[in-house]
């Protein structure tokens, strides 16, 4: 009976001293504005080698190519739409390395050009479109270094479904108005740097 009261306690001392608050979304969204967002593009390899391993072929051509021009539209849109921070990009089959901050060979620009390791200036923050575990938002999730997911305040998603589910952004859409979303927040966060900005 000890024991677990002494692990409430515990718990409650955690959940009491772990609340994520307005502070450290704010520091959050100040250290992704100077630090680098490295986007997760996936792979499908477990789904391709079992479609291979099944003799069906042509499905896994087919997969590989929609992936790729996915992962295309992402590279495109984050260079065309997307300026609060530095944006790289790594394949999901990394993401254990980029956890333990392994870059080396791993990290890429938008022309899937490996990038040096001294461009990883900064904090370093992960995205992908996928949906959230908890609350179930389907779009572009925002992450910390360890691949978790961020919390409310700070802005860590943009949906795909919008207006009740009656609209359907795609991935160039919720880049364009996510990084909107992310200028937005750190103006009126951090308005006397705007200030500063302005001549």
């Amino acid at each position: 009976m000890r024991k677990l009261f002494i692990q409430l306690i515990m718990l409650m001392t955690i959940t009491t001293f772990g609340q994520y608050t307005k502070e450290d979304a704010k520091a959050d969204l100040q250290q992704l504005k100077n630090g680098t967002l490295l986007v997760r593009l996936k792979t499908n390899e477990a789904s391709i080698s079992a479609l291979e391993a099944q003799g069906r072929h042509k499905e896994a051509e087919q997969l590989k190519e929609r992936l790729y021009q996915e992962n295309k539209e992402i590279l495109l849109s984050f260079t065309n739409a997307f300026d609060f921070c530095r944006v790289y990009f790594f394949y999901a089959p990394s993401s254990d390395d980029i956890r333990e901050r392994n870059f080396e060979g791993l990290v890429f620009n938008a022309n899937r050009q490996i990038v040096d390791v001294d461009s990883l200036q900064g904090a370093i923050y992960t995205a992908e479109f996928s949906e959230t575990e908890n609350l179930g938002i389907k779009g572009l999730i925002i992450m910390d270094g360890n691949l978790f997911p961020l919390k409310s305040p700070f802005p860590f998603y943009q949906r795909k479904y919008r207006v009740m589910g009656l609209v359907t952004d795609s991935k160039a859409k919720m880049i364009d108005l996510y990084n909107q979303k992310l200028h937005a927040t750190y103006k009126l966060w951090f308005p006397e740097e705007e200030d500063k900005a302005t001549p």
